[in-house]
């Protein structure tokens, strides 16, 4: 685990090093006499209206497909050697002369709910990742660890409303606010948890992979700052026992765990996501993040 998180913990260093070689760069170029005035910045872009697209296409009912408005970057939780993937892949959301990432970058974490796995939900939200994915959320306690990972701790100017959950992120957001576009303020106040902020542009999402979850699905959506929760039906039929012995996401013990996932995410308006399923099936049913590509019509 150690040797895992040292190679994690290197993902933002080359946004980090480039920054320092363009801070240097403005040294040499203004600090002698013959400089005829200081380098431009380039002006940051004003906030405007909410661009992560999960929170914007459920608040009008609208599903989310991965690659159409939101990316899911390569998976960190089955292939914890793809760093560079996931970093290639962030980048490649931002093309040249774009404003802003033209989707929702969201990642899947290698660690599970079970973990102190604050230190990689820092450095991706740094790098100006939008959406933390957890495996093996069970309990309200760990939904609301995850939310507090990703929320700064409240200031003396944040609205009384907005102070909990207590965040813990700590302040390093250089690559994000290069990412987004956005001045640090602007930064400050937009990276926080929808929907417990409505102008929050981060969504922390809690995998719900075993009976245990099912069960406590209602405390862990009450949660304050839980954006959505996804089912991993796969790992959600071994931990039922119902395996072939492989999983077999689609066995009826499965199915009418999701169902009831499903009739409490409508219940209680909250965002609820699939990995596996019919998607004509899981939209009835409620469901509205896929990270699956929309279907051909």
């Amino acid at each position: 685990m150690k040797d895992r998180a040292f190679v994690l913990s290197a993902f933002p260093r080359r946004l980090v090093w480039a920054a320092g070689l363009a801070a240097a760069a403005c040294v040499v170029l203004t600090a002698g006499p013959s400089a005829p005035q200081a380098a431009q910045q380039p002006t940051p872009a004003p906030r405007t209206a909410r661009f992560n697209t999960i929170a914007q296409r459920f608040e009008k009912g609208e599903p989310s497909f991965n690659g159409e408005g939101w990316e899911l970057l390569p998976d960190m939780e089955h292939n914890p050697f793809r760093v560079d993937d996931v970093e290639a892949g962030l980048n490649a959301l931002k093309p040249a002369g774009a404003a802003r990432p033209i989707r929702t970058p969201v990642v899947r974490i290698p660690h599970e709910a079970t973990q102190d796995y604050r230190h990689i939900v820092k450095q991706f939200l740094d790098a100006g990742v939008m959406g933390i994915i957890v495996p093996g959320v069970e309990t309200a306690e760990q939904a609301l660890f995850l939310v507090r990972s990703m929320r700064y701790p409240p200031q003396r100017m944040t609205k009384w409303e907005l102070r909990q959950p207590h965040g813990f992120r700590g302040w390093a957001p250089g690559g994000a606010v290069a990412l987004w576009g956005w001045t640090q303020d602007d930064y400050a106040t937009g990276a926080d948890t929808w929907p417990l902020n409505p102008d929050g542009e981060l969504v922390a999402i809690a995998m719900i992979e075993t009976p245990t979850a099912v069960a406590n699905i209602r405390e862990i959506l009450a949660v304050p700052g839980l954006g959505a929760i996804l089912i991993g039906q796969g790992d959600l039929s071994i931990a039922t026992g119902v395996g072939t012995p492989g999983a077999n996401p689609n066995h009826p013990e499965v199915e009418a765990a999701v169902a009831e996932v499903a009739k409490a995410c409508v219940e209680m308006k909250k965002l609820c996501g699939s990995y596996q399923g019919d998607i004509q099936t899981r939209l009835a049913q409620g469901f509205r993040l896929f990270t699956a590509r929309r279907p051909q019509q």
